[in-house]
């Protein structure tokens, strides 16, 4: 107690009794993230090599890859916006390279032994939304058509977003000029591959709208156990709360089960949620793969053993108050 209030451990460093927590668990499952973020990159980066001519998604994400390498923002017009795969490379890299940024969050001492425990749960957060939004716009089990217009919405969900970033800092002429030109292009894309229904609703003036991000989550681990999936996207929702600010939801949010109210993420709610956000990463690129018709025994060589041990270590790590 110090002045009669209880001390505060934010870095989660300390037990209850004042001894050290090891904090090796946590930072062999950041390397092992990071190598993960490392093996998508080394994957794609290998694909993008070897184009097959006659795949024209194939041949929009190269066009893609090597637009983004040359250090080119992505426009309408520069690839065709119909190519989800396109898309999802964007989306893909983000969560790649939030994968590869969480050993710094962990080795804030030279002895180890504390975490940015409420900064690293943005970082899994972009993790798994990143990885979400890959997924709905490869998903597998719907017709291409469906995919394309997955593809033209997330398009013209951007615009929407500029549009409400320059009504705040005043527009100018030729940023609404730019905003005309995307919504434009979004519905040529969608007469020339007939999508009547997305045309009709942007020739009148609607926004399209991507579902919301806990959606896109829950979709990303359908194939796993309900109950596992529920608790994944648990444990997504309780990411909301440091993000926002909201100080009760994480005092009841993070408290190991039958505690009191605590202002601290405990290490097991860290080891679980790095679990999830890197298998909704695993995840993400199957869906990708077996889309596209890549090699997917190249990927479990790169990525599986990640994973496994990800879980393996997130469950050995016990909450401690």
């Amino acid at each position: 107690m110090i002045g009669g209030v209880a001390r505060l451990n934010f870095d989660g460093s300390l037990k209850p009794d004042g001894t050290v927590l090891d904090m090796n668990p946590l930072l062999e499952i950041a390397n092992h993230m990071e190598s993960l973020g490392g093996a998508i990159d080394q994957f794609l980066n290998e694909t993008a090599t070897s184009p097959d001519p006659s795949n024209e998604s194939l041949a929009a994400f190269q066009a893609m890859v090597e637009a983004t390498r040359r250090g080119e923002a992505f426009s309408p017009g520069n690839v065709d916006v119909d190519s989800s795969v396109g898309l999802a490379w964007l989306t893909t890299s983000v969560a790649a390279d939030h994968l590869r940024a969480t050993p710094g969050l962990f080795r804030v001492k030279a002895d180890h032994t504390s975490v940015h425990r409420f900064a690293i749960l943005s970082i899994f957060r972009v993790i798994l939304e990143s990885s979400a939004i890959t997924f709905w716009l490869v998903d597998n089990e719907i017709p291409g058509a469906t995919r394309s217009s997955r593809a033209l919405t997330l398009v013209d969900n951007s615009r929407r977003l500029r549009r409400l970033a320059d009504s705040d800092a005043g527009a100018q002429q030729e940023d609404l000029a730019y905003l005309e030109a995307i919504r434009n292009t979004v519905i040529k894309e969608a007469e020339r591959l007939h999508l009547s229904k997305i045309r009709e609703k942007l020739e009148s003036g609607s926004d399209l709208r991507i579902p919301a991000a806990v959606d896109m989550v829950r979709g990303l681990f359908r194939s796993i156990h309900k109950d596992a999936a529920g608790e994944a996207v648990s444990a997504y929702r309780l990411l909301s709360e440091p993000m926002h600010g909201n100080i009760l939801g994480i005092m009841i949010g993070y408290a190991p089960t039958g505690s009191q109210l605590h202002p601290n993420v405990s290490n097991g709610h860290i080891a679980r949620t790095a679990y999830f956000a890197s298998y909704g990463a695993y995840l993400m690129m199957l869906e990708m793969i077996q889309l596209m018709g890549w090699d997917l025994d190249r990927w479990r060589t790169l990525a599986h053993a990640h994973i496994v041990t990800i879980e393996r270590i997130a469950l050995s790590v016990e909450d401690v108050e």
